[in-house]
């Protein structure tokens, strides 16, 4: 199977589809983690599910939060508004699928990331302004996140400081 034969859509946790989590697993522990038992308690993002629509399964889960870069120069600074993406996750089971018989280098995870890079544009157009995508990959996921246009943060960008970060690297994309 390939990925261009799953038809998918995003949408956003709620009360009616919130069981479709439990049988997630992306085979990181903490990440299903936090979406089995927190993601419904964090007030400062939004869960969305990435569900296959004709088995009505999850493919990959997403949480959104408003955020900003802060920006040093000297003694100038500025936060420069931004998304972030707190969580982004494939179930396993679609890990390393290629999306296209021909292609070597376009991954299943690729096309779900390129649907969420939608979504984050379409809120920067039509809900808040943002200039940038943020995130925090995990080591292993570093290579992903470059292969669909993020950059690691730059000599001028100051990341996040908190336990939770330790060991991931701080990357962006401009919308």
């Amino acid at each position: 199977m390939y990925g261009v034969e799953i038809q998918f859509e995003f949408f956003k946790l709620s009360s009616s589809n919130g069981s479709l989590l439990e049988d997630f697993d992306c085979g990181n522990s903490a990440i299903n983690e936090f979406f089995h038992k927190e993601c419904r308690e964090d007030s400062g993002s939004v869960t969305y599910l990435a569900v296959d629509r004709s088995s009505g399964k999850i493919v990959g889960v997403a949480c959104l939060a408003c955020s900003g870069i802060l920006h040093v120069i000297g003694q100038y600074r500025n936060t420069i508004p931004a998304i972030s993406i707190k969580y982004f996750a494939i179930k396993s089971d679609f890990h390393k699928m290629k999306h296209y018989p021909e292609e070597d280098h376009f991954y299943f995870s690729d096309q779900v990331l390129c649907d969420l890079i939608r979504i984050c544009y379409n809120i920067s157009e039509n809900t808040i302004g943002a200039e940038y995508i943020i995130l925090y990959a995990v080591p292993d996921a570093v290579k992903f996140y470059t292969r669909n246009g993020f950059k690691e943060f730059s000599e001028f960008m100051v990341p996040d400081n908190t336990r939770f970060l330790n060991e991931c690297i701080p990357m962006y994309m401009r919308l």
